[in-house]
């Protein structure tokens, strides 16, 4: 059946590993890597960041990863237990409003268009996360580009250093390590995973032998 969406909605579904629905935990080793993935999409061409959250079994806090898009509307990320127990683990996304507004100036550069009105809403975006930075160099970083950015133009957008600014990857690393997730959808699962020290890799091979033999 065709899911109609709300403007902005984002969804998430098929999360793997989600044994018969979530139904039984899946199993891991304390220490291998432990991925995760589901559809993750919303109406619209808007980009999305997404992370997997996950809590020990001697974890007060979420912990998060980064997810990355690996098919279209699939994405995936990773945690490594380093506990033996049950750990807890779901799925957040929300629109990236700073990576959709990045995009579309470069291909509005690349077109020729003037870019002054892309420019100061950039700058607006950038200030608006100013308060979420607590990191003195990021945030000093960030200062600088609003300032760089609401510069004087100059002749020629491939010199323009108000565009360079913009477009600065360091700029943009520090925008998604503070993202605005409002409007952001957690996934309505929280799976669980059943961590066991290594040794139990060969704990289902022992049981086919017998433990002692006699008449």
């Amino acid at each position: 059946m065709k899911q109609y969406l709300k403007r902005g909605h984002v969804v998430i579904e098929r999360i793997w590993p989600a044994i018969d629905g979530g139904r039984y935990r899946a199993k891991t080793i304390a220490g291998d890597v432990f991925t995760v993935s589901a559809d993750v999409y919303r109406d619209g061409t808007d980009m999305l960041q997404a992370v997997v959250r996950y809590r020990g079994p001697n974890d007060r806090r979420w912990s998060e990863s980064t997810m990355a898009m690996v098919d279209v509307d699939r994405w995936s990320g990773s945690f490594v237990p380093t506990d033996i127990g049950v750990y807890r683990y779901a799925i957040e996304a929300w629109t990236d409003r700073f990576g959709t507004w990045r995009r579309d100036l470069i291909k509005r550069v690349g077109a020729g268009q003037d870019v002054d009105l892309e420019l100061e809403e950039g700058a607006l975006f950038i200030e608006a996360r100013l308060g979420a930075v607590k990191g003195k160099k990021d945030k000093a970083l960030l200062q600088t580009a609003v300032e760089a950015i609401r510069g004087p133009a100059t002749d020629g957008s491939d010199d323009d250093p108000r565009i360079g600014t913009a477009l600065d990857e360091a700029v943009l690393e520090v925008m998604r390590s503070h993202p605005d997730r409002s409007g952001s959808q957690a996934s309505e699962e929280v799976l669980e995973v059943t961590v066991d020290r290594d040794r139990a890799r060969f704990g289902a091979w022992y049981e086919f032998f017998p433990r002692s033999t006699g008449p």
